[in-house]
């Protein structure tokens, strides 16, 4: 029998810094809790405070990033499960509405901050013959 010092299946560890990305289901308001759904994974039961409703009925059914801690079953195995997590915050992992689209007219508006004194060609020595060094 080998005796060596793999983790037991049925431990559970506390992690204090869990962040976890998945689409927020099944919302439940007055119970505090919410499921956590990822792609070819167990979901994750989801415990909040009053402090995030709005949050949690803001963001219910979207893609979701999660902040908090909580406990890991069989942590560090091919088992590896969430028991629950505790929510701090609720964010989107990207929110498009505050990316800025690139357009020309605006960097031609924005052309007098360029330095007109650089000379390239000064430039373009000073790299050649760092490449020698």
């Amino acid at each position: 029998m080998n005796h060596t010092h793999e983790q037991d299946e049925d431990s559970v560890e506390q992690i204090e810094d869990a962040l976890v990305m998945g689409r927020l289901m099944a919302v439940d308001w007055t119970k505090k809790t919410a499921r956590l759904e990822r792609f070819q994974r167990k979901p994750i039961k989801l415990l909040f405070g009053k402090e995030l409703d709005e949050e949690m009925r803001r963001f219910a059914t979207q893609f979701v990033q999660i902040e908090g801690s909580g406990y890991l079953k069989a942590a560090d195995t091919d088992k590896e499960e969430w028991v629950h997590i505790n929510v701090d915050a609720v964010s989107l992992p990207y929110d498009g509405s505050k990316a800025k689209v690139f357009r020309k007219a605006d960097w031609a508006a924005d052309a007098k901050a360029i330095d007109e004194t650089f000379d390239v060609d000064e430039f373009n020595r000073i790299v050649r013959e760092g490449r020698h060094v």
